[in-house]
């Protein structure tokens, strides 16, 4: 996540934002705290008993020594999670379940590379986004990227990459050059889709000229290896992100006609409050906002302004997903940010939520992945750098990790386990397909005027 955001022709300071936007917040609840006391006191009602958090079972241990130690109080047998009106039901399977984690792509031993893998296959991951940063790969070299091939090709796990181009030349022949290197170095086969960019609608580029880009990019993959799909967009829940969308498709594209892409990628971070929210607080776009998303790209297909090659309406991908858990005393260190420390959640809080979020990603099937970003903690070098993995800094897994290993494995209706971009459900959606419409939340419709 960049720490800049552009905003109507000005940057403003990411942190800055956040830290007005958590105050907003806190002071909403406040608000509703006292109104809610106020009620409660006039009507002598008691509060409600607490929920009950769910057992989480132990995650599969085969073949895989690093999860072990975790044996013993946790049951041999997932159990069935229990019925709730706000976990969606599953609409067949179309969701696939990636991890992405910098630190072992740039950073970790090959012994630690191998166990993160290894830990994420367990956890039910079948892909790996890896973000691959073109300044490092012109002043380092493949070595890191290949060694990351090598054990992801060991464990069976499929690849997507996220060309990442800060730094790098962004003239057309140097776009196309550099896409070029990076298809012809993977074998064939190797790399599933490739994303351009990630988060450009907070790094300050102008929508047209981000469709510029783009554009060059698709042609020369297109060009070279028509099987890689295209994704677009990749853009965070910070920003606007569907009026960054918009303008980016009405903008002239390079080379006439429609943007091409076989999917649409966004960020939905949505650190405060439960997934099902359709209007955190905390952004103007999260989890309980996928259908608004969805309704408004039916719309943009329908209109003629996106498709890909094959004219079928592009899927919807979630490149970054991630809560923050608190797994070190942050949410009460009085040196960490207000806004940061507004965000971590409790382990099991964020279990909880963690489900909830793949009953939203499954009941949409135009929704083709979902990518945790990360699985290890990070280090912490900085008061206000934040954690969300899916592991603690020993390297023994949270409470999430089992949950979501308990959710993949209780419905395989909703997951593949080959691939997204097989045959399914959203295969049908061909011109002149009736839009499905969604609630749409308020926040989107505002969202449609830049913030000056």
């Amino acid at each position: 996540m960049s720490l800049i955001t552009y905003r109507g022709g000005r940057y403003f300071f990411m942190e800055q934002l956040q830290n007005q936007e958590a105050q907003r917040m806190h002071s909403r609840i406040e608000n509703m705290r006292r109104l809610a006391s106020l009620t409660l006191a006039s009507l002598a009602l008691l509060p409600s008993p607490a929920i009950a958090a769910p057992d989480y079972a132990k995650p599969i241990t085969a073949n895989n020594p690093h999860l072990e130690a975790v044996k013993g109080e946790h049951t041999s047998n997932v159990p069935a999670l229990p019925s709730a009106p706000d976990l969606p039901v599953p609409q067949g399977k179309h969701l696939e379940l990636c991890v992405a984690d910098e630190k072992a792509v740039y950073h970790d031993s090959e012994a630690q590379v191998e166990k993160v893998v290894s830990d994420s296959k367990a956890m039910g991951a079948t892909c790996w986004r890896v973000m691959l940063k073109l300044k490092y790969l012109q002043e380092n070299g493949w070595s890191r990227f290949d060694l990351m091939q090598k054990v992801l090709d060991q464990n069976g796990l499929k690849t997507n990459i996220t060309l990442n181009m800060n730094g790098a030349g962004q003239s057309d022949a140097e776009i196309a050059r550099d896409v070029t290197e990076v298809v012809t170095h993977y074998p064939e086969g190797a790399i599933t889709d490739l994303a351009y960019g990630n988060e450009p609608n907070i790094t300050g580029t102008d929508p047209c000229d981000y469709r510029r880009q783009y554009d060059i990019a698709e042609q020369a993959v297109h060009e070279l290896d028509p099987n890689i799909k295209m994704v677009n967009g990749t853009v965070t829940a910070y920003g606007g992100p569907l009026y960054y969308l918009q303008r980016e498709m009405e903008c002239p594209g390079t080379y006439g006609g429609p943007l091409y892409a076989d999917a649409i990628g966004i960020n939905p971070y949505q650190f405060i409050g439960p997934p099902t929210d359709p209007n955190p607080p905390d952004n103007s776009f999260g989890v309980g906002s996928l259908g608004a998303y969805s309704s408004w790209l039916a719309e943009q297909y329908l209109a003629g302004r996106v498709q890909t090659r094959q004219g079928l309406e592009p899927r919807i991908v979630a490149q970054e997903f991630a809560y923050w858990q608190d797994t070190r005393g942050k949410k009460n260190d009085p040196n960490v940010s207000y806004a940061h420390r507004q965000r971590y959640l409790d382990p099991q809080i964020a279990a909880d939520y963690y489900q909830q979020a793949l009953g939203q990603f499954c009941a949409y099937p135009d929704v083709g992945r979902v990518t945790l970003y990360e699985l290890q903690a990070q280090e912490v070098t900085a008061p206000t750098d934040w954690e969300s993995g899916q592991e603690d800094q020993n390297g023994q897994p949270l409470p999430s990790y089992f949950a979501i290993q308990g959710y993949k494995q209780n419905h395989p209706e909703c997951f593949v386990n080959d691939s997204m971009w097989l045959p399914h459900p959203m295969s049908s959606r061909r011109p002149g397909r009736i839009a499905i419409k969604y609630p749409v939340p308020q926040v989107i419709g505002q969202e449609q005027q830049p913030t000056t």
